[in-house]
């Protein structure tokens, strides 16, 4: 653990800023297209064409806080704007034909757009809708992760929609983490290496650090290597 927090010692000054999106909508388009995917090169420019797709403003009035219910594009708005619009159509639009995985993949437009359907038959608007129902149980979790391709993406969805929480344990987080501490690391023991220094960085000078921002925190200084 030791190894670890002086690893992460490294990435915190400066600290990076974090933005929250505008509505639920736009974190399941993220999620879903950040897997092994560029963010600042792919990601970034095709939630850009989205958000001009849809005529919705990327981020939040408030980029530091999840914005209130009246703030948010509904999901049920934001199906309306994508009407008529499948997986193929959507890609085209996007710009953007990549898949879920190489192999027995789905267009990750499509997936997308199976991730508002999943929203739709839980009733869920706005993030509210997701952190509530996550603190109910794990359903809504399950049924995202039966699209095919979603796993990680799942996890970064909600951390993303708000979960404090969170990590999203890919390429550059295990990269960091074992190059910490020196050896291979399960997905499970890299998250109890972030939830035990968040722990740390509370007690020690950093009383709002959640796993969610010592995620972005390593993850910015990571790809900057």
């Amino acid at each position: 653990m030791e190894l670890f927090l002086r690893h992460c010692d490294r990435a915190l000054a400066p600290i990076p800023d974090m933005e929250y999106y505008s509505c639920v909508g736009l974190c399941a388009l993220d999620a879903v297209f950040s897997i092994q995917a560029r963010y600042y090169s792919v990601v970034s420019p095709l939630l850009d064409r989205f958000c001009d797709l849809t005529k919705i403003v990327r981020t939040a009035p408030d980029p530091h806080k999840l914005p209130s219910v009246e703030e948010q594009v509904k999901i049920s708005d934001l199906v309306k704007r994508l009407e008529g619009y499948d997986g193929d159509r959507l890609a085209k639009a996007l710009k953007n034909k990549q898949k879920t995985s190489s192999r027995n993949g789905i267009l990750k437009a499509e997936a997308f757009l199976e991730y508002l359907k999943v929203f739709q038959r839980f009733g869920i608007e706005t993030f509210q809708d997701v952190n509530r129902l996550c603190e109910e149980s794990d359903d809504l979790k399950n049924a995202l992760k039966s699209i095919k391709g979603q796993n990680v993406a799942v996890d970064y969805f909600f951390m993303l929609a708000g979960d404090e929480d969170g990590v999203k344990v890919d390429t550059w987080l295990t990269r960091f983490s074992e190059t910490a501490v020196g050896h291979p690391l399960t997905k499970e023991q890299i998250k109890t290496l972030f939830r035990n220094a968040v722990e740390y960085y509370r007690e020690h000078g950093y009383p709002d650090m959640t796993a969610r921002h010592l995620d972005h925190i390593v993850w910015t200084w990571q790809r900057s290597r």
